[in-house]
This record gives structure tokens, C-alpha cells and sequence, in this order.
């Protein structure tokens, strides 16, 4: 795998534990502080039901993650694909908390890694483990 590609295994690790710990930290300072979830979540003037769709996609977004960045090793479009979906996913969802006013550092993780994932060494080395059956092919990158 190229040097990018590997940057961008190492950046989805990062940002799954990062997001984690952040959604982790919420429902620990809410325990402790003794307020219900709908009382944070009516203090914000978010509706129920769109605070748990964010949340929703939220994990949703960082499961896909986790699962490209175990599986990039392998190669191939079908890992291109899922990579280009994830990382979109992972940009729009931060996109959102920034201009909630947070996530600064997770949208510059996903868009750092976005772009080393389009480099043409990336695209060719997924190409090239595509034609060979989904394994990498013996070349230095």
C-alpha cells in the first residue's frame, strides 16, 4: 500500500478514536451532571428526533470508517469506493459540527485524508489490485 494510503489508514484511526471519545465524553458528562437527554437536547433547540437521526449517522459514519480502514489493505474498487463514500460521509458530518461551532480538527483529518486518498498513486494502486484478484501487486510505491 502507498505511503498515502497508509496516511489515510492512520487518519481514520484517529478520527474514529477522536469522534468516539467525543460521543463517550457527551453521555459521561450527561450521567454526571444528572440532566436527562431531553433536557440537553431541549436546551439546544434541537428536536428529539433530529438529535437522535445526527446521532444515528454519526455512528453509523464511524462504523463505515473503522471498517475501510481495516480493510484497505486489500485493495481493489469495491475498498476505493467504500473509502470515497466513508470519507464524504465523515466530511459532511463534521462539516456540520463546524458550523455548529466545533470538530475544527475533525474536518481537517477527513479533508487531508480525502485528498491523499485521490492522489494518483492511491487511484493506481486500487486499480492495480483490482486487476490482480484483490491482492496488492509486488511494485514499491
Amino acid at each position: 500500500m502507498p505511503g498515502q494510503l497508509t496516511a489515510v489508514r492512520a487518519l481514520l484511526f484517529v478520527h474514529v478514536a477522536i469522534a468516539a471519545f467525543g460521543l463517550v465524553s457527551l453521555f459521561v458528562l450527561l450521567s454526571a451532571s444528572g440532566m436527562s437527554l431531553e433536557r440537553v437536547v431541549e436546551e439546544t433547540g434541537t428536536s428529539m428526533g433530529l438529535f437522535t437521526l445526527g446521532l444515528l449517522f454519526g455512528v453509523g459514519v464511524l462504523v463505515l470508517e473503522a471498517v475501510v480502514a481495516v480493510r484497505m489493505g486489500a485493495g481493489g474498487r469495491r475498498t476505493q469506493t467504500l473509502l470515497r463514500v466513508a470519507l464524504i460521509m465523515a466530511a459532511v458530518g463534521t462539516l456540520v459540527n463546524v458550523v455548529q461551532g466545533s470538530g475544527f480538527l475533525g474536518f481537517a483529518l477527513v479533508v487531508v485524508a480525502l485528498v491523499l486518498a485521490e492522489t494518483r498513486t492511491a487511484k493506481d494502486w486500487f486499480e492495480d489490485t483490482d486487476s490482480a484478484g484483490g491482492h496488492a501487486p509486488h511494485r514499491p510505491y
